[in-house]
């Protein structure tokens, strides 16, 4: 759930940036590709679910370090 998470957030952010500020954002796992997709495309599209996961400090600190921006040289 956590690369869902991610790719939802930095979707989100980008296009705020972008000026949208009203969007609804479904992201939903490849068939084949986890054996849990079901139950990761229900939570990752649960508003609430979202929100809370993102209250927690230890999820929302794992989301912002995996989407900051990065150089690399």
């Amino acid at each position: 759930m956590t690369i869902a998470l991610c790719i939802k957030t930095k979707v989100q952010r980008e296009l705020e940036k972008m000026g949208v500020s009203r969007s609804k954002i479904d992201v939903l796992v490849q068939e084949g590709k986890h054996e849990t997709k079901a139950e990761i495309d229900k939570q990752v599209n649960d508003k609430e679910r979202v929100l809370a996961a993102l209250e927690n400090p230890h999820i929302s600190d794992a989301i912002e370090d995996l989407i900051k921006e990065r150089n690399f040289y």
